[in-house]
Parts: structure tokens; sequence; C-alpha cells
């Protein structure tokens, strides 16, 4: 209940610019992620007496926790949010999901529920792997660089013009 309602209250101040919204944004990100989703975790290892099932929860878990710090990442502004958010989505969808279902379909009593939740994860996932542009640009790090020692030859000149405009003065 703390977890949602601060991720919701972080949400809201982050919209509205609020003071504070960083601290709660970081709070509840902290809290879903090293909280909430590890006592999930000891839960549903309780729940399942099948090992294959423990180590495929305990597997997605960890790529929820993965994908809750990349989005917190993110939404922070912090270096690697982009690739901690794709290698989670990217496990969760080619790992995670086929290994939950391969796992749980052949169960008769739980193959209606496993279909509605593999489709369910798999929409969800692929919504989420579509936002992230794969191709790379063409943005080399030698045009950096170019761009960078352009800008410190101009900032040069500029510093020299105004030393001669003020000796000028």
């Amino acid at each position: 209940v703390v977890t949602a309602i601060t991720t919701l209250l972080g949400a809201i101040f982050k919209t509205f610019h609020w003071p504070g919204a960083g601290v709660l944004v970081v709070l509840s990100g902290a809290l879903l992620s090293v909280v909430f989703l590890p006592l999930l975790i000891t839960l549903k290892l309780k729940d399942e007496k099948n090992t294959i099932d423990k180590w495929v929860f305990t597997s997605g878990l960890i790529i929820g926790m993965g994908a809750a710090l990349g989005i917190l990442f993110k939404i922070m502004h912090w270096p690697y949010a982009g690739s901690l958010m794709r290698w989670s989505i990217t496990f969760f969808v080619f790992l995670y999901v086929p290994l939950y279902y391969f796992t749980r379909i052949r169960r008769a009593e739980l193959r209606l529920n496993t279909t509605v939740n593999t489709v369910l994860m798999m929409a969800c996932g692929g919504l989420l792997y579509a936002m992230f542009n794969l191709n790379h640009n063409n943005f080399d790090h030698q045009e950096y660089q170019s761009m960078l020692d352009e800008l410190s030859q101009e900032t040069t000149r500029l510093r020299e013009q105004n030393e001669q405009l003020l000796l000028a003065n």
C-alpha cells in the first residue's frame, strides 16, 4: 500500500513539477524494487510446490526488479536507464514469458489461466519493447569529438574577442 501511494504521489508531483517529486519517485522506485518485489518472491516461493515454477517466478521477479529500476532511472534521467529497461524487457519477452508458458501449460488445471496470462504478458511486453528505437543512430564517436573540438575552438575565439573588446574599452 505504501509503495502504491508513494508511486501515485510521485507521479502526480512529477507531472505538476512540485517540490519533492524526485524524492517520492526515488522512494517509490526503491520500495518497489528492493522491498515489495523481494517480498513477493518470498511469498511465491512459499506458495509454490513445484521447484521449476519457483525458479521461473524468481527469474521473472528479478527481471521485474531490473525493469522497475530502469523505469526509475529513466524518470530521473540517470545514466544507463535505456540499457536497464531494454535488457529487462528483452529478457522478459524472450526468456521469461516462454519459460512461464511452457512450464505451466502442461497442467490441465492451469491451462486457461496460463494462456490468458501469457497473452497479456506478451502484449504488454511487446508494447514496451516497441517503444525502444533499436536502430543504431548514425551519430558516432568521431562526429561527437569533432563537434566538441569545433565548440572548443569557437569558445577560444569568443574568449579572445571578448578580451580584445575589454582592452579596447
